[in-house]
């Protein structure tokens, strides 16, 4: 005998399903077409099932008479309830089939043809028809495209109409109809490969002949096309291989990371990559020489990324106003892919240019600010003119490209380095706070106030401040 448990439902016993295909608050129903429809004649004792939401829920029970469940969009599990006195016959219910009939987002036309061929070939429609008593007549229906949220092997139920209404009596006929949705087709280029896939194998059982033929003086085009398949399979295969180094070597961490980049494997991938690759490689040099602190050689890997992609081009794609996403044909909305993600790589590259900069020249101010110090002047010591042109390049290069909201976190140290670089240390500490209030426990945003307190020589303060931390 099977009972019911009480509480939400465990995982031995569920059934999991997903509504939301045909919108917010859609009318479900759930039932079990082996059990459904059937009470005194049923050979069960009894069945009621238990709809539960994600947070263990029961929002509704049914019968052996469905009724409608009002289900938001997300996920579900039901529980059912069977009764019977032999636990053999409750075991061969556990695969049970359950179906869940949900409305579509919106009615499918169907158009009806008056024979199969027109109706394959989309020729001729069916026309108006009268019949006449006993008369009967085919026709021949199809969907010109499924909605949305249906998925392949559904069972699509719906109804078809015959007659009209003539001087309000009612002369209209009403059938059920239903379909099963097909698998989805391959794309084009996926049936072009089987296709050629399918040439390929025809060739390849033509080879002895082929080759005979070829000795005799004749040509040799099969020979000739499954060398070129082979050096295709051999891209393929260096691609990969390729792609697999660079995600191991992405993967290390400091002393073998730092092994791993001068080594003669990523020189490799550098001699043999195409510009895809090889902007993947300096990317991935760029983030490994940060996470190191190699700020000199992050300069150096950020200019050979930027020499991989035509700045020029991506300037004067986005200097042109664009059509909206929604009126963009399928090779605008590729080139705009496509520009989008060289505009990525640039604002990535610029920036991590500009930060390796500002360390280095931070270290450098810090040696002019030490050395001004033992004179008493360190509040007015400044980054020499060199330093100051270099860093001055690198941010003017980000804010080209840079949007000021969206890399508003990498922008605002780079703004206020600037101003340290100036001798502008009050504007620098005033920077400083909005972002410390902002982000009050970001403990790089302290250090740097108490670097900028330094520089103005207010120690006092820095005391006073560690006091209260």
């Amino acid at each position: 005998q099977g009972r019911a448990a009480e509480g939400p439902p465990r995982d031995a016993d569920r059934a999991v399903v997903r509504a939301g295909a045909g919108g917010e608050g859609e009318k479900a129903r759930i039932g079990f077409p082996a059990l459904n429809g059937r009470l005194y004649e049923s050979p069960f004792g009894s069945q009621l099932y238990m709809v539960f939401d994600e947070h263990k829920r029961c929002l509704a029970t049914g019968d052996a008479w469905p009724d409608p469940v009002s289900l938001e969009k997300g996920k579900y599990t039901v529980r059912l309830h069977v009764r019977h006195h032999k636990a053999s016959v409750l075991e061969g219910l556990k695969t049970l089939v359950m179906v869940l009939k949900t409305p579509l987002s919106k009615a499918i036309a169907v158009t009806a043809y008056s024979s199969y061929t027109n109706a394959v070939l989309k020729a001729s429609k069916f026309t108006r028809k009268r019949l006449y008593s006993k008369q009967s007549t085919c026709l021949y229906l199809s969907a010109g495209s499924m909605a949305s949220g249906t998925a392949p092997g559904s069972v699509l139920v719906g109804s078809i109409k015959f007659g009209k209404d003539e001087g309000g009596a009612k002369d209209v006929i009403e059938h059920d109809i239903m379909a099963i949705v097909p698998p989805k087709p391959p794309t084009a280029s996926k049936a072009k490969s089987q296709v050629g896939g399918a040439d390929a194998k025809k060739k390849k059982k033509k080879q002895p002949k082929t080759a005979a033929a070829g000795a005799e003086g004749g040509s040799d085009d099969n020979g000739t096309d499954e060398k070129e398949a082979e050096s295709g399979f051999e891209d393929e295969i260096g691609k990969a291989v390729r792609a697999a180094k660079l995600a191991y070597i992405s993967k290390l961490k400091d002393e073998k990371l730092s092994k791993a980049l001068d080594s003669k494997v990523v020189n490799e991938l550098l001699s043999v990559a195409n510009n895809d690759e090889k902007r993947a490689v300096y990317e991935m040099k760029v983030k490994a020489y940060k996470s190191l602190k190699e700020h000199d050689k992050v300069v150096e890997a950020c200019d050979m990324l930027l020499g991989c992609i035509d700045a020029t081009k991506v300037a004067a794609f986005y200097g042109v106003k664009r059509p909206a996403a929604s009126a963009q044909d399928e090779n605008q909305k590729k080139e705009s892919k496509e520009m989008e993600k060289d505009k990525k790589a640039l604002v990535f590259a610029y920036i991590s240019k500009a930060s390796a900069l500002m360390e280095l020249a931070k270290a450098e101010l810090d040696k002019v600010k030490a050395e001004a110090g033992k004179t008493g002047s360190g509040k007015d010591a400044r980054l020499s003119q060199d330093w100051n042109d270099r860093f001055k390049k690198g941010l003017d290069d980000v804010l080209k490209w840079a949007d000021e909201k969206k890399d508003k976190k990498a922008l605002a140290p780079l703004q206020m380095f600037s101003l340290l670089a100036k001798g502008q240390n009050g504007k620098a500490l005033k920077q400083l706070l909005a972002s410390l209030k902002a982000n009050p426990r970001d403990k790089d945003l302290m250090a740097q106030r108490t670097k900028v307190l330094s520089y103005l020589g207010w120690d006092d303060w820095n005391k006073e401040l560690f006091s209260l931390w």
